[in-house]
């Protein structure tokens, strides 16, 4: 139906998707059924770059590698100097069809006291909305999730609680977010 998909290995480091040619007669229902398999192999990519080149602080991995790589559930470890020191912070990632060009869809668990994360556990992180970018890597965005327990972005928030005690009295904001 579809040609035979390859990944292959080109160097030692690298894993490329080599292209695959559609018949002349595909329908939309086999259009889709390629998109799928793209994805599930761009999300393989991830999953074995993740597993050469862990980021610090920071883990996700798919559920069921083999039958559903599209849910991914991950952790980021408290910084170090911030109020989430010593804890896990757990996630849940989901990649669209449209994987990469359309960002994947993470959110928290559980809520986090955070000015950038809202009490239903929805992140607002630039590189998840109008600063996505296809070449981004699963890696590069725990890393950026992590960054932002350290550095708020005070310009956007969707806890205003936590934003605006932030701002007027960061030790209180410390407390709360502690506990």
């Amino acid at each position: 139906m579809f040609g035979k998909i390859s990944l292959s290995s080109s160097t030692a480091t690298t894993d490329v998707l080599q292209p695959v040619k559609l018949p002349k007669d595909s329908s939309s229902a086999s259009l889709m059924d390629f998109a799928f398999i793209k994805l599930k192999c761009g999300c393989g990519l991830y999953h074995r770059e993740l597993k050469k080149n862990p980021a610090l602080l920071c883990h996700a991995e798919s559920d069921d590698p083999v039958m559903n790589i599209t849910h991914w559930t991950g952790y980021i470890d408290g910084p170090e100097e911030t109020p989430f020191v010593g804890g896990r912070f757990y996630l849940n990632i989901d990649f669209p069809a449209a994987f990469p060009f359309k960002p994947s869809h993470i959110r928290f668990i559980r809520p986090i006291y955070h000015p950038n994360i809202s009490t239903k556990c929805e992140i607002y992180l630039d590189i998840l909305y109008s600063q996505w970018s296809p070449v981004l890597s699963i890696r590069a965005l725990l890393i950026s999730l992590c960054s932002l327990l350290i550095d708020p972005n005070v310009e956007y928030g969707l806890n205003r609680n936590a934003l605006k005690l932030y701002q007027v009295d960061k030790q209180k904001y410390e407390e709360i977010a502690r506990e």
